[in-house]
């Protein structure tokens, strides 16, 4: 009898506590001019996973890095990266994509972007 309390006071607690929601979201973003880094979104945006992929009909290599750095990792056309096989625990780290920059070398080109936005259900 006592296990069967233990139990139920364990499933209010679980069924008390928030849930959350990954929405799956793909944007693209194009750098104006080259040689000038731009952040991959404009505004804060912290994501748990994200795939950047130099866009396919990029004509140079598109480097990206942090905002605060160099971009130094290069793609060429239609190669991805996902930024969490960067990281070594994955499921607790959120990344900023704001502090994410990506440069060309062509005026016009970019990257899109795989990305999960979590909301508290």
């Amino acid at each position: 009898m006592k296990n069967l309390f233990i139990a139920l006071a364990l499933l209010v607690s679980f069924n008390s506590h928030a849930f959350f929601k990954a929405d799956i979201v793909s944007t693209s973003k194009t750098v104006a001019s080259a040689a000038t880094p731009e952040a991959l979104v404009a505004a804060q945006l912290f994501s748990f996973d994200a795939v950047i992929q130099a866009k396919s009909t990029n004509t140079a290599i598109m480097t990206i890095g942090p905002c605060s750095g160099s971009q130094d990792f290069e793609l060429a056309a239609g190669v991805a990266i996902a930024i969490s096989d960067i990281f070594v625990n994955k499921v607790e780290t959120a990344i900023d994509l704001n502090l994410i920059c990506l440069d060309v070398g062509v005026n016009g080109e970019g990257a899109n972007i795989l990305h999960t936005v979590v909301k508290r259900q």
